[in-house]
């Protein structure tokens, strides 16, 4: 492996991909899964042994692909009346592994516009940063940890999501 492709292998892993890639062995169908899964991403009085899933009025949405699912995450907003847009995706990908034995691969990464979000509120404080009578490098220091706890922030609320 090139030094190019392990450079870009780690920035994706890093900045692109929330956690490493997740390997299940399921024994059901595929489309009993699913259903299994939609059944259960949907809260009732009858799984309240679920109730840690659905706290801070997070909902599931399910949306079936080729070879398996995906899986987004909104929660209600305290102080406004709609929910949140998602920040998370997690694509299940089966495929068969033996006779009724299916492998199910997980893979968490973060929406590509709110991964643009992650530049906007730094680059409009580094923009006023810039006419201020500091030290280029005050300035320069500044705006770094600007664009650095805006991305970790963001990172973590996509990591809390999925």
């Amino acid at each position: 492996m090139s030094r190019f492709q392990q450079v870009t292998n780690w920035l994706i892993k890093a900045v692109w991909q929330v956690d490493n890639p997740v390997l299940l062995m399921v024994n059901i169908a595929p489309a009993q899964c699913m259903q299994l899964m939609k059944t259960a991403s949907k809260p009732s009085v009858s799984r309240l042994h679920h109730r840690n899933l659905f706290a801070d009025g997070r909902r599931y949405q399910l949306e079936a692909i080729t070879d398996g699912f995906r899986m987004t995450t909104t929660h209600k907003i305290w102080w406004q009346r709609r929910r949140s847009a998602f920040s998370a995706v997690m694509n299940g990908i089966f495929s068969p592994f033996g006779e009724n034995l299916f492998q199910l691969r997980l893979q968490t990464h973060i929406r590509l516009f709110y991964f643009l979000d992650i530049f906007l509120l730094p680059a409009f404080m580094t923009s006023l940063l810039i006419y201020t009578p500091w030290h280029p490098l005050v300035i320069v220091a500044f705006s770094l940890s600007l664009f650095g706890l805006s991305w970790r922030g963001h990172r973590l609320n996509v990591a809390l999501e999925a």
